[in-house]
C-alpha cells in the first residue's frame, strides 16, 4: 500500500516536469493526456468534485461522457484515430476482430482433438500418435508463439503482425486439409 504523501511528491514532481508549479495546479493547465497515469486509483469521476480539485478554469476543460456526469480517463484527444473517439459501430468491429483473433489459434489447435479417430485411420498409426503430434506439441508451440508475436508486436506494430498471422494460420490450416501424409499435416498444425 502506498503513502498517499508519495503519490503527492510523485504527482508533484511529474506537474514540475510539465512545467506546472504545484501551487498552480488548480488554475493553469495540467497535463491531462498523462494525469490520469499519476494519480491513477484517486482519479476525480464527478465533474462538481472536478472544479472543487482543478478549479474552474482546468475542470472546464475536461472532457466529459456523453451523459455530462462522469469525467472521463484517459482524457481523450481530438484525433479521430483515438479509439475513444470512435463510433459504436467501429469500436464493435474491432472488437469482433479482436475476439476471432484470441478464438482462432485456441479452435486451430483443439481441431486434431475432435478428428484423433479418422486421423489415425487416414494415416495408419494410433490415436496416441496423433495426440502427441497434433494436440500436445500444437498447444506447446502456441504458448512460445504468443511470446514472439508480442516482441513483432512491438517491432513492427499491432496490425501487421495480427493481419498477417490470421492470413498465415489460414494458409496453414488449408495445408493440414489437404495434407497427404502425417509429416506435412503435423508441420502444418504446428505452424498453424
Amino acid at each position: 500500500m502506498t503513502d498517499i504523501t508519495d503519490d503527492d511528491e510523485q504527482c508533484s514532481k511529474h506537474l514540475e516536469k510539465c512545467g506546472i508549479e504545484d501551487t498552480e495546479r488548480d488554475t493553469s493547465e495540467v497535463d491531462l493526456l498523462s494525469y490520469h497515469e499519476y494519480r491513477a486509483g484517486r482519479l476525480v469521476i464527478d465533474p462538481q468534485q472536478a472544479k472543487v480539485e482543478f478549479g474552474e478554469v482546468v475542470a472546464a476543460k475536461l472532457k466529459l461522457s456523453e451523459d455530462g456526469t462522469k469525467v472521463l480517463w484517459p482524457q481523450p484527444t481530438d484525433d479521430p484515430n483515438d479509439p475513444q473517439n470512435w463510433s459504436a459501430n467501429r469500436k464493435a468491429l474491432h472488437l469482433f476482430i479482436m475476439t476471432l483473433a484470441a478464438i482462432v489459434p485456441d479452435f486451430d489447435s483443439g481441431i486434431g482433438i475432435a478428428s484423433i479417430f479418422p486421423l489415425a485411420q487416414q494415416y495408419r498409426t494410433t490415436t496416441g500418435v496423433i495426440n502427441n503430434e497434433t494436440s500436445n506439441w500444437s498447444i506447446f508451440l502456441l504458448a512460445w508463439g504468443s511470446v514472439f508475436a508480442v516482441m513483432l508486436m512491438r517491432r513492427y506494430g499491432r496490425l501487421p503482425v495480427l493481419f498477417w498471422s490470421q492470413l498465415l494460420a489460414l494458409l496453414f490450416l488449408i495445408g493440414a486439409t489437404i495434407a497427404p501424409n502425417l509429416a506435412t499435416f503435423t508441420g502444418d498444425i504446428w505452424l498453424e
